[in-house]
């Protein structure tokens, strides 16, 4: 009854019933005196919501479990997932990647790691340059893509480009 003189705004919450739903309630002003109420079963919705976050916390594991560095980067070239083995191999603070890099940022902080072209002995700014817009170019073709490439540190990686549905990399 209180409700009646002092609600002036939506007031919402949630009613947990015992079977098990769970359902929000609304309450508002009527513009012409007294209050609507809504009742809304929310049940499904945040059972949704609970499946989405435990595959997330399933698909996360997964990824920090594996022994290959994993990287996806969305179609507007910023970094979206990674693993702790892609930042161990590149050796990237992961706090660097979890600001979402570019990937041209990434490739810059992996220069002291790839070996110049015709095993010279430093890359220069515009050697550097240069392999790096071809690398952009090829990822950003969204074409698939692997090879093998021979890090300073002698390291070996099979790498592939795989372009996926979302218009990830």
């Amino acid at each position: 009854i209180l409700k009646f003189n002092t609600l002036s705004s939506l007031s919402s919450d949630m009613m947990y019933l015992p079977d098990g739903r769970s359902v929000r309630r609304q309450i508002y002003p009527n513009g012409e005196g007294g209050l609507v109420y809504t009742f809304e079963d929310m049940s499904e919705h945040l059972n949704l919501q609970r499946e989405v976050k435990e595959l997330g916390a399933v698909q996360g594991e997964t990824l920090d479990a594996l022994n290959e560095g994993i990287a996806v980067f969305g179609s507007d070239g910023l970094l979206e997932i990674f693993n702790p083995t892609f930042s161990n191999l590149w050796r990237i603070d992961r706090s660097v990647l979890t600001l979402r890099p570019h990937l041209s940022d990434v490739f810059e902080k992996t220069k002291s790691l790839v070996k110049p072209p015709d095993d010279n002995i430093e890359w220069t700014d515009k050697n550097w340059n240069k392999y790096k817009l071809k690398l952009l170019e090829k990822i950003f073709s969204r074409n698939f893509s692997k090879g093998k490439l021979t890090l300073t540190n002698g390291v070996v990686l099979n790498y592939a480009n795989v372009p996926l549905p979302n218009g990830s990399m």
